[in-house]
């Protein structure tokens, strides 16, 4: 009966680990939120309604993060794209950068996108995993809606050059 009560505490001592955030950077448990944020995307060259080959970068900043693990306050998250992109259509290649609050680190590739154009928008919505550093196979989801006041800019023979409009985020590992 003794050695039952070592074994199930040996047990438990990694499993309440998990919970608490605290040991390796192995997964752990995770559901933080990030309501408040701005996003700002450059496209080189600007963007038309014909696809072209075009690059951009996009930089966002997101604050009042809450959820667990606790301590991660806010993040600053950098994407950058490559391929063929137009006004009404983007086939890029999209990666994400993501500086925590607390210094480290998550690099984050997008799996599925949506985007919706209602006039004088694009609703954008990502569904990334973290594929390495902190959190390494959570979940993520994006949310931006840039605001294109620009209207003629697409059908502009320089484009639409810059898009800027609050953003938010969510992540989930639940191991």
């Amino acid at each position: 009966m003794h050695l039952l009560k070592i074994a199930s505490g040996v047990v438990l001592i990694p499993l309440f680990s998990l919970f608490l955030g605290a040991g390796s950077a192995a997964a752990q448990i995770t559901t933080l939120t990030c309501p408040l944020g701005t996003n700002i995307t450059h496209y080189t060259p600007g963007i038309t309604n014909t696809p072209k080959t075009t690059t951009f970068v996009a930089t966002s900043v997101l604050s009042a993060c809450t959820g667990l693990p606790l301590g991660i306050s806010n993040a600053q998250i950098t994407t950058t794209g490559f391929g063929e992109i137009g006004c009404n259509s983007n086939t890029a290649t999209i990666n994400s950068e993501i500086l925590w609050s607390d210094g480290t680190e998550s690099a984050a590739e997008v799996n599925n996108q949506v985007v919706q154009r209602p006039v004088g928008q694009v609703v954008v919505i990502q569904e990334l995993e973290i594929v390495s550093g902190r959190f390494s196979g959570a979940t993520l989801v994006r949310t931006l809606t840039l605001l294109q006041t620009d209207f003629d800019g697409c059908s502009s023979p320089e484009g639409v050059t810059s898009v800027a409009g609050p953003e938010t985020l969510t992540m989930t590992n639940l191991l």
